[in-house]
């Protein structure tokens, strides 16, 4: 389904098999991966709620600039995943561990429950696990690469296990260093996707606003 693609192209952030990203030479076990990302786990485990705002640029070929969109987020780990595209149109993507949801213009225009597409339970847990650099459940769907950069920076790789996963995507390259700073994609046919994340995360529990945005 168009949404379900949607959001297998947001986690995570995906790299096709030609970009050769250096990371993909250093496999790593779940254990191997907590260690090089160590101080940012730490950081998130203390954080409840991560606030922010994201530039999203998709790499197409045969068009000579990359598309470009930004907006706000808002990630809860109890609650799910608000993702608001302000430009070029406005348009809001709500994760929950039970449902899918996009709107326009404020108003629902899909949504799905993991009743009605089993998967969308797998797409919710790599989508959270990603943001919470969980090495453990991210082992359970993908292969595992890690480097460590200068300080606390890092760098983490995944590569699908399923066909069904690298239908969508072949790569994901994960780069940060106290969290998730950014997700560069590829998908099966070769287009990137580059998302960069400025995050405010503290311990301050979501607001009557952000609770409400996962009610919609």
């Amino acid at each position: 389904m168009k949404m379900h693609r949607f959001a297998m192209l947001l986690i995570a952030a995906a790299f096709s098999a030609n970009a050769a990203a250096p990371v993909f030479d250093q496999a790593t076990n779940a254990e191997q991966l907590k260690q090089i990302i160590a101080p940012a786990a730490r950081e998130l485990a203390k954080t409840p709620v991560l606030r922010g705002s994201f530039v999203q640029r998709k790499f197409l070929s045969g068009l000579p600039k990359p598309l470009k969109s930004s907006g706000n987020y808002v990630i809860s780990r109890e609650q799910g995943i608000w993702w608001h595209t302000q430009l070029p149109f406005d348009s809001e993507f709500i994760l929950t561990p039970e449902s899918m949801a996009q709107l326009d213009g404020g108003k629902v225009a899909t949504r799905l429950t993991a009743a009605q597409q089993p998967g969308l339970r797998v797409v919710g847990d790599v989508f959270f696990s990603i943001f919470a650099l969980d090495p453990s459940a991210l082992a359970a769907n993908f292969e595992l690469f890690g480097q460590r950069g200068e300080r606390d920076a890092w760098t983490m790789g995944l590569r699908p296990k399923s066909s069904a996963m690298r239908s969508v995507m072949s790569e994901t390259v994960i780069t940060g260093a106290s969290r998730v700073d950014k997700v560069e994609m590829w998908d099966a046919h070769g287009d990137r996707t580059e998302i960069t994340l400025t995050s405010k995360g503290n311990a301050t529990p979501l607001t009557a606003e952000e609770a409400a945005l996962f009610k919609k």
